[in-house]
């Protein structure tokens, strides 16, 4: 109970609110990951290519920030990842597609050189933003902080489409931390 018989499931989504809150990007396979010494030169022409993308996950956020870089040929069809950066997509075809073509989902399947979960509507939020928010999912505790517009955020983090500066005032108050633990799932007891 949040007080005087008040409790997190009596609240109501602020319909303001809509489209603003995300999970991050599911990947389906660790292949997507450039960060070998036998990968500099992916990384390179991946960059230059504009489908290279800075990794945020939620051990970056609660631990140490790794600077991680994946691969994301988001929005691009088979023929045109090829032809955008062959060398991510030869990286791509020895390291995402032999664990791929196994999958129970036939999406996963045909789209291998794609996320398994893409979230275009968290990309389309920040794409137009030079920092938003992001909080770890399952952490402890509830930090908010922003980052960087063009971080990709992984599914272990939540992504707030605001770069207000009020909005994280907000997400930070007692008041919400205290109403975000009560509202959200646990995943144990004690």
């Amino acid at each position: 109970a949040l007080g005087d018989g008040v409790t997190a499931s009596m609240s109501e989504g602020l319909q303001a609110n809509r489209g603003l809150s995300f999970m991050g990007v599911i990947l389906c396979g660790d292949g997507f990951f450039i960060d070998s010494q036998e990968a500099e030169p992916v990384l390179a022409a991946a960059s230059k290519a504009g489908i290279a993308a800075n990794y945020l996950s939620g051990t970056d956020l609660m631990k140490a920030a790794r600077g991680r870089v994946v691969i994301d040929f988001f929005g691009l069809s088979e023929a045109e990842s090829r032809v955008r950066c062959p060398e991510a997509f030869q990286w791509l075809i020895d390291r995402v597609r032999p664990q791929r073509i196994h999958s129970k989902r036939a999406s996963h399947r045909r789209n291998w050189w794609l996320y398994g979960e893409k979230r275009p509507q968290m990309r389309r939020a920040t794409s137009h933003l030079g920092s938003y928010v992001v909080t770890a999912r399952t952490a402890k505790h509830r930090l908010f902080q922003f980052v960087d517009g063009r971080v990709l955020a992984e599914s272990n983090v939540i992504a707030i489409a605001s770069d207000d500066c009020f909005v994280m005032g907000v997400l930070s108050s007692r008041l919400h931390i205290a109403w975000s633990f009560a509202a959200g799932a646990t995943l144990e007891d004690r």
